[in-house]
Order: structure tokens, then C-alpha cells, then sequence
């Protein structure tokens, strides 16, 4: 039963853009020293190797847990992307929908929220974002939970 621990799997990136795992962590916790140990070893398990990594291109896709995130910046510095795992994300916006009377509008809302996790630029998403808020804005309760949790 994997229901409280938290899973981490590394990628590497070939020439042609292809990805293949290279590592796999569970954790029993969520503790940030713990996270840190994982991302140091990965990091310095990568220079044992020689294998050159272009620390400016990685991205960290993760659920929304404060200590993966805070391991990941002390390991890696601050200045890379860290991205919202989307099923974790979509699953918990899934169970929020209740706040939503209608129930006919959940189906198009996800389907709004799908639409924004396309966006191909930060300055897209921004775009979208706004649109999404403005379409929904008579969803008070639940644009209250998604701001805040998601945006």
C-alpha cells in the first residue's frame, strides 16, 4: 500500500529527446531531509558517472508537497521550474467539484482546466488563467479553492 508515502521517478533525456528512467525513491514520509538525500544522490550519483547534467534545463514535477520542493531548491538552487504533477492536481480539483451546485458545469469546467494545462508559455497559462477565472467567476467557492491551491 503506497497510499501514504510518497513516490519520486527520475528521468534522463537522450539526444533525440527520448526519456528514460533512470531512478526510482518511495519514501515512508515526507520529511525534507529525506528529499534532500534522494536529489543529492541522484546529483552526485550523475558526476560518479561523468555524466554531464545541464542543471539549467531541469524542471521538477512533483505533487504539491512543500518539502520535495524546498529539497529540490536546497539541492538544486532556486532558479528552475517546478512543475504541478497534473494527475495529482486534476484528481484533487476532481473532488473539490462538489462545491460547485450545478452539477452539469463540472464536466465543462475540468474540461476548462484540461485547456489551461495546455498552455505551451508561461505567458499563455497567465492568459488562460485569467479567461478561466473571468468564464467561472459565479463559481465563487470553487474558484476560491483552485486559486488558492492551484494557481
Amino acid at each position: 500500500d503506497f497510499s501514504n508515502r510518497s513516490c519520486l521517478c527520475f528521468y534522463l533525456g537522450d539526444m533525440i529527446k527520448q526519456f528514460h528512467p533512470y531512478g526510482f525513491a518511495v519514501c515512508s514520509n515526507e520529511a525534507e531531509k529525506d528529499f534532500e538525500f534522494i536529489f543529492m544522490s541522484i546529483r552526485d550519483g550523475l558526476q560518479d558517472l561523468n555524466m554531464n547534467m545541464n542543471e539549467q534545463n531541469l524542471v521538477l514535477v512533483a505533487d504539491g508537497a512543500e518539502a520535495i520542493r524546498n529539497a529540490f531548491s536546497s539541492v538544486f538552487g532556486e532558479d528552475h521550474n517546478m512543475v504541478m504533477c497534473w494527475s495529482h492536481m486534476r484528481k484533487r480539483v476532481q473532488k473539490k467539484l462538489h462545491l460547485i451546485e450545478d452539477k452539469n458545469l463540472h464536466n465543462e469546467i475540468m474540461d476548462d482546466i484540461d485547456t489551461v494545462q495546455l498552455s505551451n508559455s508561461q505567458k499563455t497559462f497567465e492568459v488562460a488563467t485569467k479567461l478561466f477565472l473571468k468564464k467561472w467567476k459565479s463559481e465563487e467557492k470553487f474558484l476560491q479553492y483552485f486559486s488558492s491551491e492551484w494557481l
